[in-house]
């Protein structure tokens, strides 16, 4: 009975962690020709597993399957120094990030990687919030008056407990917090607790199922979030 309790938690959270899933995309190139660089190693460490690919003839990567969350991204090849920069990734998004400039030289200083704008994976119309965002917006306890604030057209019921998009009646917004339906607006979800909000007005993602009124996935912080914050002295 214990084997197949093991058994069945590590389906779901493989299940959860396929659902709620984004990736990272980029090239790696010589820091002196620009040309470049085919085979070269990529990774990420995600827990106790190694997410990673290699760069293809033209030196692009396509590292998939990766939790939202904060990670180091390495880039490495035999004869060049390994590079390593943090990158975010977010449900359903591709991070793009700009080329990595690897050197031969040891002593050059390393090469900064800045965070780029993300990239829907399907054309669907939606709206991403950032924690910075969130944390600037007033009211930002109450969630249903965040959602108000940072999609256009958005409005709330008088009692303020429901969010209505497009016109859609009563409870036809579906919320998700980290890969988990929730019955109502209500998530008891701290605002200092949230990476990222996305809302869904049109073309929700299958694995959502089919609303009329949207969708809105909430991300909390993960272990690498807190941990990047209390390097940064924000905890």
């Amino acid at each position: 009975m214990k084997t197949l309790s093991l058994l069945l938690a590590t389906i779901l959270l493989s299940t959860i962690s396929f659902a709620q899933s984004g990736s990272i995309r980029g090239r790696v190139v010589d820091s002196i020709t620009g040309e470049t660089i085919p085979g070269a190693n990529v990774w990420i460490v995600s827990g106790a597993n190694t997410i990673g690919a290699a760069t293809d003839a033209n030196g692009y990567y396509h590292v998939k399957s990766v939790a939202p969350g904060v990670y180091t991204l390495n880039v490495s090849f035999v004869g060049y120094r390994k590079i390593s920069a943090n990158v975010r990734v977010s449900t359903d998004r591709i991070t793009s990030l700009k080329d990595i400039a690897l050197s031969s030289n040891a002593d050059l200083p390393a090469v900064e990687i800045v965070w780029f704008p993300e990239v829907n994976l399907d054309p669907e119309i939606s709206v991403l919030a950032r924690k910075e965002e969130l944390s600037e917006l007033p009211n930002k306890r109450d969630f249903t008056a965040v959602i108000q604030k940072i999609v256009p057209g958005a409005q709330t019921s008088e009692d303020g407990k429901e969010v209505y998009l497009r016109g859609a009646r009563n409870g036809s917004v579906v919320y998700y917090v980290d890969g988990v339906k929730q019955r109502s607006s209500n998530l008891g979800v701290p605002s200092s607790a949230i990476s990222s909000m996305t809302v869904y007005m049109s073309g929700v993602p299958a694995k959502y199922g089919d609303f009329d009124g949207g969708v809105v996935v909430v991300e909390t912080l993960s272990y690498f979030d807190l941990e990047v914050e209390r390097q940064k002295g924000l905890r």
